[in-house]
């Protein structure tokens, strides 16, 4: 029943991300949505609740992991963005600096 579920969950989430433009819902919104129902059904439905509790802690480290380098990224991204290190790389004077004399 659990499988059949999460399944369910996770066509209707890939679907809500194929969408994304017609629905109006922000793609990660639909994942995260479609992710913690997922585990919200696995957990619910599972008879072994400390074997999903040891992979729900292992897996939540991995997301964390994962969240934090995008976190830093978008940061360093956005830095760069305002200070306009971005037009300076693309500029000829970017070059120049590295010719020799």
């Amino acid at each position: 029943m659990a499988e059949i579920l999460i399944t369910f969950v996770f066509i209707a989430g890939y679907t809500a991300i194929a969408f994304e433009h017609k629905i109006q819902i922000n793609k990660v919104a639909s994942a995260l949505i479609a992710g913690v129902l997922s585990w919200v059904i696995l957990i619910f439905f599972s008879t072994l609740k400390d074997v999903v509790s040891e992979m729900m802690i292992k897996h939540l480290g991995d997301i964390a992991a994962v969240l934090f380098f995008l976190l830093s990224a978008m940061t360093i991204k956005t830095l760069q963005y305002e200070k306009s290190i971005i037009l300076f790389i693309s500029s000829n004077d970017f070059f120049h600096c590295f010719m020799l004399p």
